[in-house]
């Protein structure tokens, strides 16, 4: 009984929604759940049944919300049954409104031929008195559905369909309770006709399970399909269509069909179509997205330590988390003992209770035990993986390595340099390695507390879903301080931050400058060798030469450094040989420095233009060379008569 009326109450619930979607696109007012049986028809039902009726209700409310309804189901049975020819050949086709009243005046007809008299009589007099509420005659014909009298239900259903022509929702609840009292040849007129100017997804699915009941796998393809090609996430149709596949033996092309269903809504079907096949479906193939019942994004890890002057406060939050810690495994401490105590006193039926869920068939209830089962099983896959082993070991090898370099440094002024400078390079390398386990393991954690609050909360009643809410907190927060051992900072680290952190350099003594200043060489003597040519003045000698592929050597006697450039270079002029004038060239290419004890000291691209002049072998010049070095960076500086103008455009990055 309390399976029955379930499945008229979902048709009452479905049938409310579909019909506040559809006033919805003309502006009206919206009817309520509230205003669904008026209170005249509840009068007729038992104690027991109205109970059952008021659990239902809640229940059909609390699965619309979940996106679990639909009109027509595949039912239980995964059988499909045999094609039955006779009736699909039977089946007229209403191609105008009058022949679609004529068909309905026909099963009136039909009706009252074979129905008996006192229910023709009892449906007609309701629907007298009640002929200003729409909303009564509306719901009528599924209220004797739930009281279990199908003859007066189809009956009620087609006198409100007619004296409702227009109204889709009155001849698609018509169709319903023909398919759902078991005739689907009968139902399938209504719903062909109501497609041809409504082309909804609900219809397009009742269309198809009337054709599944009746053994018609091929059109039910096609309707099913016409539904998911404008609702690709019906649950209904998604199932209906992974039920016919798998019959046919296409489980791999009914698999998808069958976790859209199972995650868009839930059929007993698609379950057990699931545990026939033994299809793999896994936690996050079915996830949906849940109201937040507890947030654990607003409760990470305490990020690690990426310097030393992180490492206090770093601690100083830690601790607060490991009190709100404290505080919640002490709440699930008292919260267990009461539960336990009051279970001592709970009769069997009350224990029971508890965990009502698993006693009933409900949609909702079978599919929050599906999603609790499937998160067990992820969550211990998740443990068997154990990341903590893949993260850990790299952590206290990062952590050795500083107990061993610490230990050789002291704690004077020199000594906290370096001990600063090992703790810094200790805390970089365990934040990336606790930020890598944080990225890997964080957003499963999140999910699995959230999604097990919700979906046990269709499965416990409020004083075990107290059980299970502190549970699952306490639990949550006891990972995240878990996370403070992928960079440990209470010991070492913390030592060093504390004795290290205000020391300071001793004051130093600014020594005067009483260097002489750099001396300036305008003048330079040019000597020509053929193709080359040497020049040298008062801070050292160069020596160049080539015709577009240069080479050159440069000497600084002072500090004894040389540079080798070889490149490409043009001129654009040119001085007589011993007799001067004018000449200008530009230059470009790759050098080296190198010190006076022959090692390497920087390496890169260089760039000169100039122009020079002089009489005989005495010469002065202005030029402008930008130097691209490994060590020396990007400078640009300029020259003029032996003065040096040092970055004259403000570019330079000399390190």
């Amino acid at each position: 009984m309390r399976k029955f009326i379930i499945i008229t109450t979902l048709l009452l619930i479905t049938s409310l929604a579909f019909y506040n979607n559809l006033k919805a696109m003309t502006g009206a007012d919206s009817l309520d759940y509230e205003s669904l049986i008026p209170p005249e028809m509840l009068n007729e039902l038992s104690p027991e049944e109205r109970k059952q009726l008021q659990e239902a209700m809640e229940l059909g409310k609390q699965m619309h919300d979940q996106g679990i309804t639909g009109n027509m189901t595949t039912g239980d049975a995964l059988a499909i049954p045999q094609r039955q020819d006779k009736l699909l050949s039977e089946i007229p086709t209403l191609s105008s409104k009058q022949q679609y009243v004529d068909y309905l005046a026909n099963l009136i007809t039909n009706c009252k031929k074979n129905f008996e008299s006192a229910i023709i009589t009892d449906v007609d007099d309701f629907i007298s008195k009640n002929s200003n509420d729409k909303n009564a005659i509306g719901n009528f014909a599924a209220v004797l559905l739930m009281q279990k009298k199908p003859n007066a239900s189809i009956y009620a259903a087609i006198k409100t369909a007619m004296l409702n022509p227009d109204d889709v929702v009155s001849q698609d609840n018509l169709a319903v309770i023909l398919h759902q009292t078991g005739y689907p040849h009968i139902s399938l007129p209504i719903l062909l006709f109501l497609l041809q100017q409504n082309n909804y997804s609900i219809i397009q699915n009742n269309i198809a399970q009337d054709y599944l009941s009746l053994g018609d796998k091929e059109n039910a393809k096609k309707y099913f399909i016409g539904c998911l090609q404008i609702d690709p996430n019906h649950c209904d149709a998604n199932c209906g269509m992974g039920l016919i596949l798998s019959e046919e033996g296409n489980i791999s092309e009914a698999t998808p069909y069958i976790i859209k269903s199972l995650k868009n809504g839930y059929t007993t079907t698609a379950d057990e179509v699931v545990k026939k096949h033994k299809i793999n479906i896994k936690f996050s193939d079915i996830k949906q997205k849940v109201p937040e019942y507890f947030n654990p994004q607003k409760y990470r890890p305490i990020p690690p330590a990426y310097d030393v002057e992180m490492v206090e406060p770093t601690l100083a939050q830690r601790e607060a988390l490991y009190e709100k810690v404290r505080t919640w495994n002490q709440k699930k401490e008292e919260v267990n003992n009461e539960q336990n105590n009051k279970i001592e006193s709970e009769s069997m039926m009350e224990i029971m209770d508890r965990n009502r869920g698993y006693l009933s068939n409900s949609p909702l209830t079978k599919k929050s035990q599906l999603m609790i089962n499937l998160i067990g099983v992820e969550y211990y896959e998740f443990i068997a993986k154990d990341y903590k082993s893949k993260y850990f070991p790299a952590q206290k090898e990062f952590y050795s390595e500083l107990e061993k370099l610490s230990y050789e440094k002291g704690y004077d002024i020199d000594g906290c340099k370096k001990q600063i400078e090992i703790l810094k390079n200790y805390l970089q390398k365990s934040a990336k390695n606790h930020e890598a386990y944080s990225r890997e393991t964080l957003p499963n954690i999140y999910d699995w507390v959230n999604q097990s609050l919700h979906w046990w909360y269709f499965l416990s009643n409020e004083e075990q879903y107290k059980v299970h809410y502190v549970n699952y907190v306490s639990e949550f927060f006891e990972a995240m301080h878990g996370y403070d051992e992928m960079q440990s900072l209470s010991t070492l680290p913390a030592y060093i931050s504390k004795n290290c952190k205000d020391l300071k350099e001793p004051v130093k003594v600014k020594i005067a400058d009483d260097s002489l200043p750099e001396v300036e060489c305008p003048i330079k003597i040019e000597i020509p060798l053929g193709a080359a040519k040497v020049k040298w003045d008062c801070k050292g000698y160069e020596i160049e030469g080539g015709e577009l592929i240069m080479l050159g050597f440069e000497k600084d006697f002072k500090s004894g450094e040389m540079t080798i450039f070889f490149g490409l270079g043009v001129g654009f002029y040119g001085k007589g040989t011993l007799i001067g004038g004018v000449e200008g060239g530009i230059k470009g290419g790759s050098f080296f420095k190198i010190g006076k004890d022959f090692s390497i000291l920087d390496a890169g691209n260089k760039g000169e233009i100039g122009l020079e002049g002089g009489i005989g072998p005495f010469m002065t010049e202005g030029k402008l060379t930008g130097v691209m070095g490994l060590e020396s960076g990007i400078n640009v500086d300029g020259t003029i008569f032996g003065h040096k103008i040092e970055d004259p455009f403000g570019i330079n990055t000399k390190n």
